[in-house]
């Protein structure tokens, strides 16, 4: 492997910037000072910029806390996109996006460089399950839940039968999975509302984090609601309703596209889980994190990939 696409994965900077760190004559392999591009065996030679050991690892899998308002894309001459969120260094370890969230949707995107496995959990005859919170303009009738899980028929496609059921209000925001986008998510969905739902969003995001915010920990002590708290959380009843969908598909705008089939508008949209692995309750919007080794794994049995499969 040559020597400056090696730093550049390890997230020294792009290759002209590497190039730059040699030629300061900060850059040893096996002790000796290199200032021009040479091949090097990261796993049998010891590459150092300064004092510290450059460690390199072939593949790398990423849980991110997708926030609303970017395109999920590599990069966009107009709009943010999540890559522009990461860390250069992500570019140059090819690690990319595995499937796409739409601008609004907010919730767990995983990203790898493992080509093969990102296909396989994307490919609909794996049937890899995906969790998603939604909060729509109307509860679901029992007829629409069967629906879901007999298969919509929409214009261009028949989706794979799903699972979908209403939920209380507490469950949806208060629930370690997804409390965090609370109020991220019903904001960002106000501008994709229509003008006879787009002021139920603002209140509803306003309600359920005052709910959130002071019901769920004094719940945690073992406290019940206050009559406020229970005022909130009936406010946030009555302008939407959330409930869980599962998919094993992921066409574009398919979630939103199933809800309108049945007549009900997704008015927010938070993913929860994909291929088992769960969204951490400890990232905030725009964070992530190297998936542990045991997460990693749960990827490659839902796939249906060997972890020494070429990537």
């Amino acid at each position: 492997m040559r020597l400056d696409k090696l730093l550049a994965h390890a997230g020294y900077g792009s290759r002209s910037q590497v190039r730059d760190l040699m030629s300061k004559g900060i850059v040893t392999v096996d002790g000796r000072v290199v200032r021009t591009v040479v091949e090097v065996d990261p796993a049998a030679q010891r590459v150092c910029v300064g004092d510290v050991a450059v460690v390199y690892q072939a593949q790398h899998f990423v849980m991110y806390h997708k926030p609303a308002g970017l395109l999920t894309a590599a990069r966009d001459s107009r709009i943010p996109t999540v890559m522009d969120d990461l860390p250069p260094h992500f570019h140059a370890q090819s690690v990319m996006p595995v499937g796409r969230l739409d601008r609004d949707t907010t919730g767990l995107l995983l990203l790898c460089n493992h080509g093969q496995l990102a296909h396989a959990l994307l490919a609909p005859r794996n049937r890899v399950a995906k969790h998603y919170l939604a909060l729509l303009d109307a509860p679901l009738s029992d007829e629409d839940i069967q629906k879901f899980a007999d298969g919509l028929t929409l214009s261009d496609f028949t989706a794979i039968p799903c699972r979908a059921n209403n939920i209380v209000m507490e469950q949806a925001f208060c629930s370690p999975a997804c409390s965090s986008c609370r109020l991220e998510n019903a904001v960002a969905a106000q501008p994709s509302c229509g003008p006879a739902v787009s002021s139920c969003c603002v209140e509803n995001a306003v309600a359920a984090q005052a709910f959130c915010d002071v019901a769920s920990k004094r719940m945690a002590g073992g406290i019940p609601p206050s009559l406020a708290e229970k005022a909130y959380l009936r406010a946030a009843r009555s302008v939407c309703h959330p409930v869980r969908i599962t998919v094993c598909e992921g066409k574009f705008h398919q979630v939103k596209r199933m809800c309108l089939a049945v007549g009900r508008q997704v008015l927010a949209l938070h993913r929860t889980d994909l291929g088992g692995v769960t969204l951490d309750t400890g990232l905030s919007p725009g964070a992530f994190r190297p998936l542990t080794a045991d997460e990693t794994q749960t990827l490659f049995e839902a796939a249906g990939v060997s972890p020494d499969a070429s990537s």
